[in-house]
């Protein structure tokens, strides 16, 4: 009865071992779970980030098409401008003709008078 008292006794002892290192192998793998939640997290935080530079990037893309509208429109005004100042010289030629026509006349009526 001994020599089977003693054997219990070992398997006792054994499963005993084997129960202290599941319990060893199930908290190593806990804290490899933490760690991945960790990691999870970490990689969230990155993800965060990149998605805001992107939203950064795009608003920053955005600005850039306007500052391109707003070149275009000032093109615009100053081709506009660049008639006008035109037009202004075409008007300022024809006075001069004017003047010029006007003077002749006025030196005719100046002789007719003579």
């Amino acid at each position: 009865m001994r020599s089977i008292a003693d054997f219990l006794r070992s398997i006792a002892n054994c499963m005993r071992r084997i129960a202290n290192f599941a319990y060893v192998v199930r908290s190593i793998f806990d804290n490899l779970r933490s760690i991945a939640d960790f990691i999870g997290g970490f990689t969230d935080h990155i993800r965060s980030i990149a998605d805001y530079l992107r939203s950064i990037s795009d608003y920053s893309r955005s600005i850039a098409g306007n500052m391109r509208c707003i070149a275009d429109y000032l093109r615009c005004i100053s081709d506009y401008m660049r008639c006008i100042a035109d037009y202004m010289r075409c008007i300022a030629d024809y006075m001069r003709c004017i003047a010029d026509y006007s003077r002749s006349i006025a030196d005719y009526m100046r002789s007719i008078a003579d």
